[in-house]
């Protein structure tokens, strides 16, 4: 259910931020037009002239010269409709808009990683002010939102901010995090078999066209939704179907397991981890095994590990663990998450607030992520000969992709 609500939320829809600002009086009597403070149109007419944003405020209008879009996303029918009809806006918003700093998830460049987990740092929460405990120790991860007391979370399970605290990473975990994800982006993109298509049809190479065949530089993430679920792997024999019958059963899939289906592919075997977790949730196991005391999601003092072979061994038709309908092997085990070393890491108190999430992560940063770059920096030299010589003269600009015009009676929206 999880893989399948992320490849909708991430690869198949927009959020804007386009929507009425609700007030933060207290008010719970149910009607909704008396917690609303401001109306969709009146958020879209001061976005449109500049003086208010959207719910995301990394959303800019692109505006030409002739104020075309301001006039297009406040035109009657675009957002609202003056005679009840449907409106059409939502189709056609996102061609008037730029995400300011979108950071694509397929850099492998560690000051990146960095930067981006440090723009977290220095938001006063809950009892915690700005540089609160530390100037080095403030990067505010909040799962949920306290009242003015919440305090950052502990490493003990019987304190009751593991349960009801906020992840605060120092600058040590967000250099480790980073080293980290950088590795675990890297490893995943030498992996090909991602997706249920690839199940079926098993990609043996992904180049970009024109890439030399003796270099093996990866495939990118070629969409969120990779990127944030887990790898389906080879865990599943193309064309096969679960079933009932033993002899009938080809999958890595089996109500009633096999002997010939419960081992995965050798070359997966090594790579297991990938059909646990998705990226950032196996960066934050990397990088734990490196940060000791300052662990992010290990398991806290007076934890207990948990042991899948045991936690999930129901019977089936007289045999243990038999029935699980989840790959691979004799059965999986849905409470077991590996990291890259392909050992278990959870714990009872795996799920708190203590210990560190990829929702966690995705929660502050998801709206900035994308897996392109539409931003580049060009780079120019140019040395003079002639007398006397002048000091060479090296020069650089940034770039930036916008929205094209495109000549045809069609609407973009409309274009196949």
């Amino acid at each position: 259910m999880s893989y399948l609500m992320n490849n909708a939320l991430w690869d198949s829809f927009f959020f804007s931020g386009a929507a009425p600002s609700i007030a933060d009086n207290g008010s719970r009597q149910g009607n909704y037009n008396k917690v609303r403070s401001r109306t969709l149109a009146e958020v879209m007419n001061d976005f449109a002239s500049g003086t208010g944003t959207l719910a995301n405020p990394r959303m800019l209008l692109y505006q030409t010269s002739d104020n075309s879009a301001a006039t297009a996303i406040t035109a009657d029918g675009f957002a609202t409709d003056s005679t009840g009809a449907a409106t059409d806006g939502y189709r056609k918003f996102a061609s008037y808009l730029l995400n300011v700093g979108a950071f694509n998830v397929n850099s492998t460049s560690v000051e990146a990683w960095t930067a981006l987990y440090g723009s977290l740092k220095g938001l006063a929460l809950g009892s915690q002010s700005a540089n609160a405990p530390a100037a080095t120790n403030n990067a505010r991860f909040p799962r949920i939102l306290g009242d003015s007391a919440q305090t950052p979370t502990t490493r003990n399970i019987a304190d009751a901010a593991y349960w009801n605290g906020y992840a605060n990473l120092s600058d040590t975990q967000i250099r480790a995090l980073a080293v980290a994800t950088v590795a675990e982006v890297k490893a995943r993109a030498q992996f090909f078999q991602r997706t249920e298509r690839d199940q079926e049809y098993l990609p043996t190479s992904r180049r970009f066209r024109g890439f030399p065949a003796a270099q093996n530089p990866g495939t990118p993430f070629l969409g969120l939704g990779e990127f944030v679920n887990r790898y389906l792997g080879p865990t599943r024999t193309a064309g096969a179907t679960v079933s009932n019958l033993v002899t009938l059963n080809r999958s890595y899939y089996p109500i009633v397991n096999t002997a010939a289906n419960t081992v995965l592919p050798a070359a997966a075997q090594n790579v297991r981890w990938m059909f646990r977790s998705g990226t950032l949730e196996a960066a934050i196991a990397r990088a734990d095994k490196t940060l000791g005391t300052e662990s992010l999601a290990k398991m806290p003092a007076g934890g207990k590990m948990i042991d899948p072979s045991v936690s999930h061994n129901w019977l089936y038709q007289g045999v243990a663990g038999g029935r699980t309908g989840m790959p691979p092997g004799l059965y999986f085990r849905n409470v077991e998450v590996l990291d890259p070393d392909n050992v278990n890491r959870t714990h009872n108190g795996f799920g708190a607030n203590g210990c560190l999430f990829q929702g966690d992560l995705l929660q502050a940063l998801g709206p900035i992520l994308a897996t392109r770059s539409d931003t580049f920096r060009i780079r120019a030299y140019g040395e003079a000969v002639d007398e006397p010589v002048r000091p060479k003269a090296p020069s650089w600009k940034w770039s930036c992709n916008v929205p094209p015009t495109i000549s045809t009676p069609s609407t973009p929206h409309t274009i196949a």
